[in-house]
């Protein structure tokens, strides 16, 4: 018979479940991995952007630096000049001089041409501010050393009949400076996301925006690396503080006297990363769902291809049952003719054999023989009678007649004339059947499942042989186990002797296992056999608890 075969393309959901999973999550693991090179691109060109604005602000910044101080060095020699064409000894010219904003001028080498005023400078500190003048060259502005404390900042120039020292107070020149230097770019950058800017050399700190609370040079090798690289390529970096989450970036910075310092732009990157960090969970999360998806679709195909096994397992067990219905239906309707057929010839061959042993007589010498041929003719009328019985048992429909009956004294029925047998056969037979337990059964099937198996291990073990009948209520049922010591069989000789008609002992129908078997199955249970070649032969009764509804 043919039975239908669980369709395989139940299996191609998971797999497609999976397939879309892998293109999903790799779809999600791209988009992340692309959002977060945007995300960090955005970053460095924030910094690239304040690191470019202070680099131009730093060029003008020199710029206009050397340009004050040009403009600075051209006002001193425009009052040089002044000098030289007014009367020093007319006050209205004194006032003229003034007016330029000259604190100090002083001729040396021309007194005759005008005598000069120190101004704010003391006597005893003037020979120190002169010494310090005439070091510089011709139109140079000093405002460091004797100047720079006292406020001012001076050049000389040489004439062609002298020296003249000029100085003007240094207040402007110093606000202008402080206006237009790197201190106040680094300042006007920090906001929008900046934290600070600095500039940093092995020195320290040369300028930066208030607050900034950076790493030495000695305990950051970073700052050094990064001062190496070629033009004004940045590095950047991720700092994690207390506060926040630091992106960095760093380059390197040429200074005017022809070092090269570090320039460093650090911004507020925790709402980046936090994005990054919420991407980064979702994509978790997706991966999740997906893998839980795949896991519950393949559960889900393994529980349906289990129901459709066990679908197809009961279509196939009840298309048997079915089959053996049909079978044993056949069996009885042959099993009905042959027991019409067979039983009156055997009737007739018993009652001749009765009427031969109890009518004629027999010489003397012939009576031993005569009566062993009459009492075979009866046995094997009987024997023949057995099998025509068994064989309509395993033809008629079983109705079962159940009662709750002790395990222990049904056993005790069923194996009472077993224990005769073993005992004439010089054969142990042992019962392990304790408690109280009772069971719903069909006595008279019972004693006939009991006495054909126990029977036939009775026949399969020699002198001395044992055989363990043990029963025990567990779980939904009632299970019996049959043991013996017996010679055991190979696979083969067990499947054959399942099949009716087919016996390994010279003296035996063939129907007793399957009977049995037959029998077993009525009440919705199982029988099993297992047996190993010399070490004996196990069967295990399985009957389920009937229960009234």
């Amino acid at each position: 018979m043919v039975y239908r075969r669980r369709r395989p393309i139940i299996w191609l959901f998971p797999v497609m479940m999976l397939l879309l999973g892998v293109m999903v999550v790799v779809w999600a693991s791209f988009e992340r991995r692309k959002v977060n090179q945007e995300l960090e691109k955005i970053l460095e060109q924030h910094v690239e952007s304040v690191a470019r604005l202070i680099f131009e602000g730093a060029r003008e910044a020199t710029a206009a630096i050397d340009l004050i101080y040009s403009l600075s060095e051209d006002n001193l020699s425009t009052a040089v000049e002044l000098l030289r064409e007014v009367d020093t000894t007319d006050s209205q010219s004194l006032k003229l001089i003034e007016s330029v904003g000259l604190l100090v001028w002083v001729a040396e080498g021309a007194p005759e041409i005008f005598e000069g005023s120190w101004g704010p400078v003391a006597k005893e500190k003037r020979a120190a501010l002169i010494r310090e003048i005439t070091r510089a060259e011709s139109g140079e502005i000093v405002e460091t050393g004797q100047a720079g404390r006292l406020d001012l900042f001076c050049a000389h120039f040489e004439l062609d009949w002298g020296h003249v020292l000029v100085c003007k107070d240094a207040q402007e020149l110093t606000r202008l400076r402080r206006e237009t230097g790197l201190g106040p770019l680094l300042r006007e950058v920090v906001g929008q996301g900046v934290l600070y800017t600095a500039i940093q050399d092995e020195t320290g700190i040369l300028a930066s925006s208030p607050g900034a609370d950076l790493s030495t040079w000695e305990n950051d090798p970073t700052l050094d690396l990064a001062r190496k690289k070629q033009g004004a390529q940045l590095t950047f970096r991720t700092i994690d503080t207390e506060q926040a989450t630091l992106f960095e970036g760093l380059g390197p910075f040429p200074l005017p006297d022809g070092s090269t310092a570090i320039l460093r732009v650090g911004i507020n990157a925790s709402h980046v990363f936090e994005v990054q960090a919420g991407i980064e969970r979702r994509h978790r999360l997706l991966f999740g769902v997906v893998v839980m998806l795949i896991v519950l679709s393949v559960v889900g195909v393994w529980l349906l291809g289990r129901r459709d096994k066990r679908r197809l397992e009961i279509e196939q067990r009840l298309a048997e049952r079915e089959e053996q219905n049909r079978h044993w239906q056949a069996i009885g309707q042959m099993a009905a003719t042959v027991a019409h057929e067979v039983r009156n010839p055997l009737n007739t061959l018993k009652m001749a054999a009765q009427r031969l042993a109890r009518e004629f007589s027999i010489a003397e010498d012939d009576a031993p023989e005569y009566n062993e041929l009459v009492g075979l003719l009866g046995s094997e009328t009987d024997r023949l009678d057995a099998v025509v019985t068994e064989f309509l048992e395993l033809g008629r429909p079983l109705t079962l007649q159940l009662e709750k009956l002790p395990i222990a004294s049904a056993l005790d029925e069923a194996l009472l004339p077993l224990r005769l047998r073993s005992e004439r056969e010089e054969k142990e037979l042992v019962l392990e059947c304790t408690g109280q337990d009772e069971f719903s059964l069909d006595k008279r099937r019972f004693v006939q499942i009991i006495s054909n198996l126990v029977g036939n291990a009775l026949d399969a073990v020699g002198q001395n042989g044992i055989v363990n009948v043990s029963a025990r209520v567990e779980g939904e049922g009632l299970n019996v186990f049959i043991e013996d010591d017996g010679p055991g069989m190979d696979a083969d000789t067990l499947t054959q002797i399942q099949i009716p008609f087919v016996t390994t002992k010279a003296a035996g129908t063939g129907l007793g296992l399957p009977l049995a078997r037959r029998l077993v199955e009525a009440h919705g249970g199982r029988l099993s056999m297992s047996s190993t070649p010399g070490q004996g032969t196990q069967v295990h009764v399985f009957l389920p608890e009937h229960r009234r509804s």
